[in-house]
């Protein structure tokens, strides 16, 4: 009876020190995860960069009558669309660089632009954004006038949009009622608001006050919610340009997912900033700036083109549809200023703009 008393306790005594092994052990687990899950989200690490060769030359504006190219698409038949606001056309060329065609003129009649805010390409039909004439005018792929929206953006904006569908679209809300993005139907005047702010809303006034901020090396709230956008036919992007924050939204507005671009030229760009705030001298004026001059998905990826910084390499980052961070292009520094680009997914060949020669270039992301 003693005997198996004692063998009782001492089972007892085992099983109560495996207990508190596997406590002991499932704490550690616990420890070890936290501690994982605090360094960086995978989405969020920045690849080692790719070195591109400098870009070529593509298109001589010269040569081809173009003045100002702004904004490009590659269009879903292949070809390449060039949005030029000093002409107020758009010209498209083969990937030749042999013109097609072009369309638009200049005035305020049914099919004529007074500015070119926003160019893109939507359910196989090209959008150009006329914010002086609060139109979104929509053509065919050859440039045929089909009809437009009443085009409704936020005065302290950048203007862009993005598609929800074709009679819908979503744009900056600069703040309003604490949310980042203002969707609109114009139709039925219809609206709700997506998102988080990052700041308080901006009411547009004395930019002068904007540019105070500046100087003090903190972000002003006209800069503060700005974003770029885009679209495809299942998610709306956007770039937060103060932030360097990509988020992904369904159709409803839900945020999916959002990744910060942690390029180490973006501070770069803010101290530019900084310093051309504190240089301006004139009233009623501020410095601005964007961490990002180009933002598109093609091909189910989102790419963002850093903003330009003298004589500083460029960077292009590739991002997946589900937030992580594919690849980051290093595109070598040159004179030229690309402010937009675009990428064809067969060739993989990486288009920029240069609006001060009216030039685009070409380089391959295929080293």
């Amino acid at each position: 009876m003693v005997l198996f008393r004692n063998l009782n306790r001492s089972q007892n005594k085992y099983t109560f020190l495996m207990r508190i092994q596997f406590a002991v052990l499932a704490l550690f687990v616990v420890i070890l995860f936290a501690c994982t899950s605090t360094k960086e989200s995978p989405s969020d690490v920045i690849p080692d960069p790719i070195v591109l060769q400098v870009p070529e030359p593509f298109i001589n504006g010269e040569d081809e009558d173009l003045m100002l190219v702004f904004y490009l698409n590659i269009l879903h038949d292949g070809t390449i669309a060039v949005a030029d606001p000093g002409l107020m056309k758009i010209v498209v060329f083969d990937t030749d660089g042999t013109e097609q065609y072009r369309f638009g003129s200049e005035g305020r009649g049914p099919a004529e632009i007074t500015e070119i805010t926003s160019f893109f390409e939507y359910n196989d039909h090209i959008y150009i954004g006329d914010r002086t004439q609060a139109r979104l005018m929509k053509y065919s792929n050859q440039g045929e006038f089909i009809s437009y929206l009443d085009y409704t953006t936020h005065r302290g904006s950048y203007g862009q949009i993005a598609m929800v569908d074709t009679m819908s679209y979503v744009s900056a809300s600069m703040g309003e009622n604490g949310t980042l993005l203002k969707w609109y139907r114009p139709s039925t005047d219809s609206t709700s608001f997506w998102g988080q702010a990052f700041g308080d809303e901006y009411v547009f006034g004395d930019l002068t006050i904007q540019n105070d901020i500046l100087k003090k090396g903190e972000i002003p709230p006209s800069t503060m919610n700005n974003v770029i956008l885009t679209s495809d036919k299942s998610h709306v992007y956007t770039f937060l340009t103060a932030h360097g924050v990509v988020q992904q939204y369904d159709l409803n507005g839900n945020l999916n997912w959002q990744t910060e671009v942690k390029l180490p030229i973006n501070d770069y760009i803010f101290q530019d900033a900084v310093r051309r705030a504190n240089e301006l001298t004139m009233p009623g004026v501020a410095a601005t700036f964007s961490l990002a001059s180009g933002f598109k998905v093609i091909d189910g990826n989102v790419y963002i083109l850093s903003n330009y910084v003298e004589k500083l390499d460029r960077s292009l980052v590739k991002i997946s549809s589900d937030g992580l961070i594919l690849a980051h292009y290093q595109i070598p520094a040159t004179p030229n200023r690309y402010f937009d680009f675009t990428i064809d997914p067969k060739t993989e060949i990486l288009y920029l703009a240069a609006p001060e020669s009216g030039e685009i270039y070409q380089v391959s992301l295929n080293r």
